[in-house]
């Protein structure tokens, strides 16, 4: 067996094992209210680990009113609990359950859904110019993002750079030297 294809068994148990915890873990956080926006799944010679961002359904992407610094720990013995039980032939695995944060670029299908009703930066690629709006819609192939001076733009993925959640944090006020 070459190297390569050590890498590509490798990488399809990974993709295989994101799928299975998508599917336990999405249903019980919407009993909760709350939404997976990326689960990330590492497979190394220390184990497994397991990363996911969760969110407050409908919650706006500005760092306040997502899910409390108490609900984490919770959240974290309660999923790993479930991965436990439903995963058994899966070896000794690392879970963390963390915010998605404020500047969070919007790349798999997961974040993408997410990012719906979001304000989105997008950088192009042949262009210098940035586009900041509503992330209206996500289809596969394209994003629509609204801006309130011309409407909706429909934006190819391929013309796409970067996605990204856009905060715009508030500038410093300057204060008078004494």
């Amino acid at each position: 067996m070459s190297p390569d294809s050590t890498l590509v068994v490798g990488m399809s148990r990974a993709a295989e094992i994101r799928d299975v915890v998508i599917g336990l873990v999405q249903p019980l956080l919407a009993v909760e209210g709350l939404i997976l926006v990326e689960c990330v799944v590492a497979l190394s010679r220390g184990g497994l680990r397991l990363d996911l961002a969760v969110d407050r359904e409908g919650s706006p992407a500005d760092g306040v009113h997502g899910l409390t610094l108490g609900e984490y720990p919770r959240l974290t013995r309660y999923l790993n609990d479930v991965l436990e039980a439903e995963m058994p032939d899966v070896a000794e695995f690392r879970l963390t359950v963390g915010s998605p944060g404020i500047n969070r670029r919007l790349e798999s299908e997961l974040e993408l859904e997410w990012g719906i009703g979001k304000r989105v930066e997008v950088r192009f690629k042949k262009r210098r110019d940035k586009l900041v709006g509503l992330l209206r819609a996500y289809d596969g192939e394209s994003v629509t993002v609204e801006t309130p001076a011309n409407g909706a733009h429909r934006i190819k993925g391929e013309e796409i750079a970067g996605l990204r959640l856009y905060f715009p944090f508030p500038k410093p006020r300057k204060t008078k030297k004494r």
